[in-house]
């Protein structure tokens, strides 16, 4: 839970945000369209040189958001990116 709420993905096409008023965000599923998109990309990257949808840094960010979680979780502590 973050300080201002958090989300719950309920079903793949439905968001529920939960804070001191709860608002309902359906939302179109598009996993397999984008993961379709992410190797149409990554073909594209290595093949004829385009330009990734998301740099290495970028790619980097959700792996350190883990291991922060990780060890937050370990530490029992606050653990600030």
């Amino acid at each position: 839970m973050g300080e201002r709420g958090y989300l719950r993905v309920e079903r793949p096409d439905r968001l529920v945000l939960h804070t001191d008023d709860v608002n309902v965000v359906n939302v179109e599923p598009t996993a397999v369209n984008s993961f379709v998109a992410e190797l149409t990309n990554f073909r594209d990257v290595v093949l004829h040189g385009a330009k990734p949808f998301i740099s290495a840094e970028e790619a980097l960010l959700p792996t350190r958001l883990v291991e922060a979680a990780f060890a937050s979780h370990r530490e029992g502590k606050t653990i600030h990116l």
